[in-house]
């Protein structure tokens, strides 16, 4: 069934529901039956997205461990002190 068929055919629902709750006074009942049903679906479909969006960050400049910023310096202060070592030593 094509999506313009499906789409025709819920049409037809949605007009009958409507004619039938004006025939017999009931408009207001569909109303509020119409209106917690499209809050109900927001609801959930704001769910299914902030869940998506939550597996989806991702930063690594703010992403450390406690140590991490420790270790960092400790092998830049080794480095620098290997290089100045080797250089003087060289010199000699």
């Amino acid at each position: 069934m094509s999506h313009k068929a499906k789409y025709n055919k819920d049409f037809r629902y949605a007009k009958k529901a409507i004619n039938l709750a004006l025939e017999i006074g009931c408009k207001d009942e569909l109303n509020e039956l119409l209106q917690y049903w499209i809050r109900d679906k927001e609801k959930k479909n704001k769910k299914v997205s902030d869940k998506k969006n939550l597996l989806n960050i991702n930063n690594p400049y703010k992403t450390h461990t406690k140590d991490t910023l420790k270790k960092c310096i400790k092998n830049v202060v080794e480095d620098a002190t290997s290089k100045y070592i080797n250089k003087k030593g060289k010199g000699r």
